[in-house]
């Protein structure tokens, strides 16, 4: 029965690259919607932790001095009431929170730096700027301070060589806020909670900064919230709408139906030019059973041939990616070899299973073909 298809399929290499270029195409498509939609959510959560806090908890007055988090840091006067972050515990809302505590300032080279304490355990704003060399080997309070792009590491060492004991450990990327000229020194949330300058707050996806600014204003006293633009929060959730939605898996789905599409009519069409030859086999004795495998087969040895080749492609691809030789601009969400081994072979085992399925009303119809009259139609 092998080298009856294989024979079979030479004869009609017109429609064999076309079921074979469909399959892989389908491969190709189904993986690069999968490693896409991965990586775009994987830029949206780092885009998302550079927009910084969703709202900040200050003293009572900040806001009448005028206060804004994203250009000034933590208030300058003041500390938020002790016990307000086990207060923040009981709203729903809310994501994370993480202290900070304005220490002072220093002059660092020409550079007046303000002097913060955080907690890296919880801290979401000061390390998704880190450079990528400092996010390699920044972990956490026994790495040392963290430097913003305007303060140099040697104007640093020279005005003070150690803050609270502490050495250099990380440097940020430029910001555009008053992060640019702070040194960040990691401290516990235990030492920074008698007296806080502010909580920074990341809300929960789908939640409104201004009903819970509302909510924490009411319900806690002696606190103001600052809130960052609803505009950058509304970006956000629609983005994430976009990649969770599933418009890459739509897209995918389409792409797959297509294939059924394509694969289908070419089988149609081959099973209506072969009705001679499947006459001539019934006439010589092969069963329906025989038929319908050999046509089935020829549909899992094509679909075969193309899912290896699409996954071929894509490795190709990812090869070229991840050496650089493409450059690229979203980076790839590919967690292990294995797994990425995992969705290629998925992949390429629900196209054969298309093209298998695509082939199956075909197959049926070649089995029920009358020999004589077969034989008749098809000269």
């Amino acid at each position: 029965m092998r080298h009856l298809a294989l024979k079979s399929l030479k004869g009609r290499k017109a429609y064999s690259a076309i079921i074979i270029t469909a399959v892989a195409a389908a491969v190709v498509m189904t993986l690069f919607s999968l490693f896409v939609a991965d990586s775009a959510r994987l830029k949206l959560d780092d885009s998302r932790l550079r927009l910084g806090p969703d709202l900040a908890v200050v003293p009572k007055g900040s806001k009448a001095r005028g206060h804004t988090y994203l250009s000034k840091g933590p208030p300058a006067e003041g500390a938020v009431p002790a016990g307000t972050l086990e207060q923040l515990g009981i709203f729903s809302e809310i994501e994370v929170a993480t202290l900070q505590k304005r220490l002072g300032a220093a002059a660092v080279g020409t550079v007046q730096a303000t002097l913060i304490a955080f907690d890296p355990s919880t801290d979401f704003v000061v390390q998704p700027w880190l450079d990528k060399h400092s996010t390699e080997s920044f972990l956490g309070r026994d790495k040392g301070l963290v430097l913003g792009v305007r303060v140099s590491a040697e104007g640093f060492t020279a005005a003070l060589p150690t803050a609270n004991g502490k050495s250099v450990g990380g440097s940020l990327l430029a910001t555009g806020t008053f992060m640019d000229t702070a040194i960040f020194i990691p401290k516990p949330s235990t030492e920074i909670a008698a007296e806080p300058s502010w909580i920074l707050l990341k809300l929960r996806q789908g939640v409104s900064p201004d009903i819970t600014a509302d909510r924490l204003e009411v319900n806690i006293a002696r606190i103001e919230v600052l809130r960052r633009p609803e505009m950058f929060k509304t970006i956000s959730n629609q983005l994430y709408v976009l990649v969770e939605g599933g418009a890459f898996g739509a897209a995918t789905l389409l792409t797959i139906v297509g294939v059924l599409l394509v694969i289908g009519a070419m089988f149609t069409l081959m099973a209506h030019e072969r009705k001679r030859e499947f006459g001539l086999l019934k006439a010589l004795g092969a069963s329906n059973a025989f038929v319908f495998k050999l046509v089935m087969g020829e549909a899992a040895l094509l679909g075969s041939v193309g899912a290896a080749l699409g996954a071929g492609i894509v490795s190709m691809c990812l090869l070229c990616v991840h050496t650089g030789i493409v450059p690229h601009e979203i980076p790839l969400a590919l967690p292990s070899s294995a797994v990425v081994l995992w969705n290629i072979l998925a992949a390429m085992a629900l196209t054969v299973v298309v093209a298998v399925l695509a082939a199956l009303y075909p197959a049926l119809a070649a089995t029920r073909l009358e020999p004589y009259a077969a034989i008749r139609n098809g000269e």
